[in-house]
């Protein structure tokens, strides 16, 4: 995981890239005083997390889908049910003075140092960490069940954790905004599935039916 696409204007021109070609329309600019090489895909997740990472201060750390795609979540690839991009979310601990803006999605949440690890050179939360935020964002409970669910699937081939690791971590954060349905989320969560859309299939037929709980 790195920022190999997004380089700071300074970067490029140490790199020996000249004004001219920096201003010649081949390469794009996804913030102010930042450039994306020519030919990368700005819908391509890894891209997307590129931008994001360029423009991390060193008290940064990265979350969310970003985060646990590092980790090796299969299915967390930064879209929504919708096939719609979801911003990629930089917690900005002291010292970040970030504002949201296209593709980004800042928060000022407390992290814990023990929540928090490297990938490569990238500052990332750790995958529980990750699951809790994703949970804590979702739009609504069932897409909180999908990324909890994703994060602790035991039926697909990548990085996973555990229920049992949420729900301790969630206790470490008791008064923060979305608690309520990340904490249901995590209840009705089964290791068991093998795919967003299995998770909002039995999330709906459960729901339909009048059930408190998803089954597997």
């Amino acid at each position: 995981m790195s920022g190999e696409w997004t380089l700071s204007y300074q970067q490029a021109r140490a790199k020996g890239i000249t004004p001219w070609e920096l201003r010649a329309g081949t390469w794009d600019h996804p913030y102010r005083g930042y450039v994306r090489a020519p030919g990368a895909d700005p819908d391509n997740p890894d891209v997307r997390i590129s931008d994001a990472i360029a423009i991390m201060t060193p008290t940064d750390v990265l979350t969310g889908w970003a985060a646990a795609r590092g980790h090796g979540v299969k299915y967390l690839d930064g879209y929504d049910r919708r096939f719609e991009p979801v911003p990629v979310t930089v917690i900005s601990t002291p010292g970040g003075q970030h504002r949201h803006q296209d593709g980004l999605r800042p928060t000022r949440r407390t992290v814990h140092e023990h929540e928090i690890s490297r990938i490569d050179d990238v500052k990332v939360v750790t995958l529980t960490r990750a699951a809790y935020d994703l949970a804590l964002d979702a739009p609504n409970l069932c897409e909180a069940l999908v990324a909890v669910e994703m994060c602790v699937s035991t039926v697909i081939d990548q990085g996973r954790m555990t229920i049992a690791n949420i729900k301790r971590l969630m206790g470490q954060h008791a008064k923060t905004r979305g608690i309520v349905q990340a904490r249901r989320a995590v209840s009705l969560a089964s290791p068991r599935s093998a795919s967003p859309w299995e998770t909002r299939t039995r999330f709906v037929a459960a729901v339909r039916g009048g059930l408190d709980s998803l089954g597997v």
